[in-house]
């Protein structure tokens, strides 16, 4: 899984080599980060695969965390909060 979330943040950096590569890997784990206390709560769950064995053993049902919306959202308020504290203040509108 980890090296999924970080393809991407690699295939990002690659089209914006100006966006710093420690924020996109850490955004990229924004979806299993928000798992774990949906999982904590009964919303989401891991649950073991009858006969499999090693990667793959467990199905994920994380419908929420790793939802196209909720990404789509989790990534703009990372994004706004990077804006924040790299270039010091918020200013919608400027690219």
């Amino acid at each position: 899984m980890l090296a999924g979330h970080f393809g991407v943040a690699a295939a990002v950096k690659a089209r914006r080599p100006e966006l710093l590569l420690g924020v996109l890997l850490v955004a990229s784990q924004l979806p299993d980060l928000a798992f774990l206390p949906l999982s904590a709560v009964g919303v989401e769950a891991l649950e073991p695969v009858a006969g499999a064995r090693g990667y793959g053993s467990l199905w994920i049902d994380a419908l929420y965390s790793h939802a196209l919306v909720s990404n789509v959202l989790l990534a703009a308020l990372a994004g706004a909060l990077v804006h924040l504290l790299v270039k010091g203040r918020w200013s919608p509108g400027a690219g």
